[in-house]
């Protein structure tokens, strides 16, 4: 990240090869205009930072509102408008110091059962190359692409999006292949959230860790404190990224437990059974995913009941649930509350 007025906001390496880029932010509803000019903006800034033969890459976020939509593979028409704007923009010779726009948005999926709800995010991303760039990027446009994220809920209080409505959708933050979604980073913002920073060095230096089925990954690490607590971290494994969904604090623990046992404990403490179509358990490791309905219920949920799923796409939808548990949100808070003060 650079923090220079007027310069990319971004350069990217990977071995030898590097690629700056730019980051703008277009609200859904503005005028398609809005992403051309910001690509405009973006190709000047790139120009200040890279080589005057060198060329970079604007990416381009669509901010759209918590909605019902359908996970498909179409690009959402009110998305479209700002892809066709930026197509026309690239197909010329201007702004030719972006090689490549990568536009990108999220898809949120609500699935209602009487007073459940299951909630399904998804980061989508359509890559738009220049026709004429200054140079090719070292890295191609594909590999720069923000990784997806998935996510299930149900009557989920901490992550309801209206609580952020006035509130900026974090970008994602990450070091090397580990990444702190912006669901993840949403759902922190309390007093006794995990700060980011945090999360990312669980999963980068962790003590112990454990595979799940589903490319799901347990993390553990031991924090010396007043007083002493353990992160318990919950992340999957999707193109080659650490994607962070959820990471806990648990107090009065035994160091050096491994992670398995310390989510064992984790549910002992506010576990709720989930029921996956017609199984019901606190923790479902790897489970197939009902053809109707709620994909996780909670039978009685309180008031701030939430649960945890990693969600394994098929062509026709859902196909397989993972790491599938549910927990009393407001009886976790209130006690690291105590134990923090």
């Amino acid at each position: 990240m650079t923090e220079d007025e007027g310069t990319a906001d971004l350069e990217i390496r990977r071995g030898k090869d590097a690629v700056f880029g730019d980051v703008k932010r277009v609200r859904l509803g503005s005028s398609p205009s809005t992403a051309g000019s910001a690509l405009t903006k973006a190709n000047r800034q790139v120009k200040r930072s890279a080589r005057e033969e060198a060329a970079g890459v604007a990416f381009i976020s669509i901010t759209r509102p918590t909605e019902r939509t359908a996970l498909d593979d179409r690009t959402p028409a009110d998305v479209q408008v700002f892809v066709d704007e930026l197509t026309a923009e690239l197909a010329g010779d201007h702004n030719r110091g972006i090689a490549a726009a990568i536009v990108y948005w999220d898809d949120v999926l609500i699935v209602d059962r009487e007073a459940d709800a299951g909630y399904f995010f998804r980061r989508r991303a359509a890559v738009i190359p220049h026709a004429n760039p200054r140079s090719a990027l070292a890295i191609p446009p594909e590999d720069l692409v923000p990784t997806a994220w998935f996510a299930a809920g149900v009557r989920p209080r901490m992550l309801d999006g209206t609580q952020w409505a006035d509130l900026p959708v974090p970008e994602p933050r990450g070091r090397g292949s580990v990444v702190a979604t912006p669901a993840f980073q949403q759902m922190n913002q309390t007093p006794v959230g995990v700060r980011t920073e945090h999360a990312i060095e669980l999963f980068s230096n962790p003590d112990r860790v454990t595979t799940f089925p589903g490319n799901v990954l347990l993390a553990t690490r031991d924090i010396a404190a007043t007083p002493d607590f353990t992160l318990l971290g919950i992340a999957s494994i999707r193109d080659d990224k650490t994607q962070i969904s959820m990471v806990f604090k648990l107090y009065g623990v035994r160091r050096g437990a491994d992670p398995e046992s310390l989510l064992e404990l984790f549910l002992s403490r506010y576990g709720i059974p989930v029921r996956v179509g017609d199984s019901l358990a606190l923790l479902h490791p790897s489970v197939p995913a009902p053809t109707d309905g709620a994909l996780v219920v909670i039978d009685n949920p309180p008031e701030q009941g939430f649960s945890h799923a990693v969600v394994e796409m098929g062509e026709a939808g859902p196909r397989t649930l993972h790491c599938v548990f549910g927990f009393d949100a407001g009886q976790y808070a209130a006690r690291a509350k105590a134990r923090s003060a």
